[in-house]
């Protein structure tokens, strides 16, 4: 599903939705007793790639949001990941 701003709402309102809406689906799936555990982590884990996906797409410097430059923002991502996993 791709993600879709509605007209009347701002660039930021939009992200913060969509953002919002994707953690709590991952919330519900996660205590959700219909599915096996393993299946909670792994729909879980898809949530967050989604979340992670839309944020690298955009860049929030003040109260602006900016399309951010795919590349470089990815480089970023990993060499702060890879900081993370060594801590």
């Amino acid at each position: 599903m791709a993600y879709r701003l509605k007209r009347k709402e701002t660039v930021v309102d939009g992200i913060r939705r969509i953002a919002h809406q994707q953690l709590a689906r991952g919330a519900a799936e996660l205590v959700d007793e219909s599915l096996e555990p393993a299946a909670q982590i792994h729909q879980v884990r898809k949530r967050l790639k989604k979340l992670s996906a839309l944020l690298r797409l955009v860049r929030v410097v003040g109260a602006e949001v900016t399309v951010a430059c795919p590349r470089t923002t990815g480089a970023r991502l990993s060499r702060k990941s890879a900081h993370a996993t060594e801590a």
